[in-house]
């Protein structure tokens, strides 16, 4: 009997595997599991995360890169006539749809993976992910469920939670039959008119089965105290490169503080670390390692984490880790008034002050400048009792965030039913 097929498509980093996969775990065996890489440089950010693509790699053996130069006449043509006839509502109804169907082979795919297209039950996909090609598989079987799912275990902020929030249901080429969310304030960035088509779902990386796969057997070297660095890259948003040159800079400065000090540094999903930038800064190259195991496996080998806006340290919290976030706010305000709109950021309209949703949800220790972390570094690598109060409770709110509504149990019960 043919097994009923699940495809997954990638649209740009590790990181929308790194949300699904513990349910692709949960669903392989009942179903043929098939993954769509959007591009190389998709399969590259994969590829990069070796735990991740070690845990891919057990339930996937079949996957295609989509060539960007395949069905080029199609492309070019699509982007040239909705350049002139964006406004032109036949257009949109008619020509559009026609081209699109041409852009990408279906009946080359088909028969890559020896498939009928009724063999197609599933296709995962992130919520942003807004190109045209689940739609052609739609087009031919209908009765295929396209489910989208959250790109990270981002906590956004809501309109209650910043007034200047920018509004994201802009987002009018996304079709689903189902969305996954993690929150309310998620879902109504985007589908705020679809709330009935929404599964809320917990954190699904931070099911004990799963952590278990991100071991570490090794023994901690007791001569270094590990700091785990999520360093995410500067953009012209939120993050500057000025404060990007000094968030690495001060970072650097904590090593000449204590030599037992050791950066551990982990490239974002959507971002490779210039990792010479960072060497030639400090001499000692034994004080700075870079890294492409997974944030669960890292934490268990260092001692904290430095966070700078992103949702990768909530892997650390999840394994107890004590976790600071390196980012002064409104310095950020005052340099792009446009960061105020920003889905990271929150005000509180009593106090008048500016946070980040991790502040304002009380996940995780928000500190502002060199001279706060430094101290606080100090204080936890001499474990003062303080230090361990606090991030005991920064962990008990997390888990009370992250795992609300559907576990991957019921999620896969779901789709099953579906």
């Amino acid at each position: 009997m043919r097994k009923k097929v699940v495809v997954l498509i990638v649209r740009q980093h590790s990181g929308e595997i790194d949300w699904i996969l513990p349910l692709l775990h949960k669903l392989n065996g009942k179903f043929r599991i098939i993954t769509i890489f959007s591009n190389h440089d998709a399969f590259l950010s994969l590829k990069r995360n070796n735990d991740l693509f070690i845990l891919w790699k057990q339930i996937c053996k079949d996957y295609l890169i989509i060539n960007k130069f395949q069905n080029m006449f199609w492309k070019i043509l699509h982007k040239v006539l909705f350049y002139f006839l964006k406004k032109n509502k036949f257009f949109y109804n008619n020509i559009e749809q026609k081209i699109l169907l041409k852009t990408f082979s279906l009946k080359d795919f088909l028969s890559k993976f020896s498939l009928s297209i009724f063999d197609i039950k599933i296709i995962f996909l992130t919520h942003i992910h807004s190109s045209f090609l689940p739609n052609i598989f739609k087009k031919i079987n209908k009765n295929i469920s396209i489910i989208r799912f959250p790109e990270s275990t981002m906590f956004f902020a809501g309109k209650k939670e910043n007034k200047f929030y920018k509004d994201y249901r802009g987002f009018s080429r996304i079709y689903g039959d189902y969305f996954f969310f993690s929150s309310k304030q998620n879902a109504q960035m985007l589908l705020d008119s679809k709330l009935e088509k929404i599964k809320y779902c917990s954190q699904l990386r931070y099911e004990k089965w799963w952590n278990k796969k991100f071991s570490f057997k090794k023994k901690r070297n007791k001569e270094l105290f590990k700091i785990l660095v999520l360093l995410r890259g500067p953009n012209q948003l939120y993050f500057s490169e000025n404060s990007y040159k000094k968030i690495l800079s001060d970072l650097i400065n904590l090593l000449k503080i204590n030599k037992k000090f050791q950066l551990v540094f982990k490239d974002h999903p959507n971002r490779t670390i210039d990792h010479d930038e960072i060497l030639k800064s400090f001499s000692s190259k034994k004080q700075i390692k870079i890294s492409n195991s997974h944030v669960l496996k890292l934490s268990k080998e260092c001692d904290m984490c430095i966070s700078i806006l992103t949702s990768a340290c909530f892997d650390a919290v999840a394994n107890k880790l004590p976790v600071i976030e390196y980012f002064d706010i409104n310095k950020e305000i005052e340099s792009s008034p446009n960061s105020k709109g920003f889905l990271h950021l929150s005000y509180n309209e009593n106090s008048k002050k500016w946070q980040t949703i991790f502040e304002k949800k009380n996940i995780i220790q928000n500190i502002k400048t060199f001279s706060q972390l430094k101290n606080l570094v100090n204080d936890i690598y001499k474990k003062k009792p303080y230090t361990k109060n606090i991030f005991n409770k920064n962990y008990k709110n997390f888990i009370k965030l992250s795992t609300k509504g559907a576990d991957s149990d019921k999620l896969l019960r779901f789709i099953e039913k579906i």
